[in-house]
């Protein structure tokens, strides 16, 4: 496996960062800052970090593609980069990195924002079942699904979705 891959959980999504519009390149310097800190370290990764926040997209991506080329990753457009961003966020989910509810609103988001993407709308339905269990007491989206049980099933679908991931790209 590369080692940008093993090291950081930004790198797919970094990966993906010309398949949308827009993108938030603060993001770069972040992941650029975490590789020097695990002693990851090259002239364009040096580059990216010093850049200031907010990132000027112009100013920046021709170092965030310096970097993946040298670290012979491609840059994912189109359906590979709808898969790699919302590994981010699936990732996010089993490693527990940030709030459960965000991460799974930003993949409800990311599922309307990629046209229902199918495997990603599991996640979807989960977030509104969220809503119903707090306005209803009960879940209108997704059949079985309580408030004893709602994380559990979160991570069950997070665990089917990371097992498909190689599949799905």
């Amino acid at each position: 496996m590369n080692i940008l891959l093993e090291k950081s959980s930004l790198t797919r999504l970094i990966q993906s960062h010309k398949g949308f519009e827009p993108f938030n390149y603060d993001i770069c310097v972040d992941w650029a800052v975490n590789l020097l800190e695990q002693g990851i370290a090259s002239i364009n990764i040096d580059m990216l970090a010093s850049f200031s926040k907010p990132t000027n997209a112009w100013e920046i991506r021709p170092y965030i593609q310096s970097v993946l080329k040298e670290f012979n990753l491609e840059e994912f457009e189109g359906e590979k980069a709808t898969k790699a961003k919302a590994y981010y966020y699936v990732w996010s989910i089993l490693n527990n990195d940030g709030d459960l509810i965000s991460n799974l609103d930003n993949l409800r988001n990311f599922c309307i924002y990629s046209d229902y993407e199918d495997s990603i709308y599991p996640f979807y339905l989960l977030m509104y079942s969220w809503e119903d269990l707090e306005d209803l007491g009960m879940s209108c989206h997704y059949e079985g699904v309580t408030y004893n049980n709602f994380n559990e099933i979160v991570l069950k679908e997070a665990e089917t979705w990371m097992e498909n991931f190689e599949k799905l790209v």
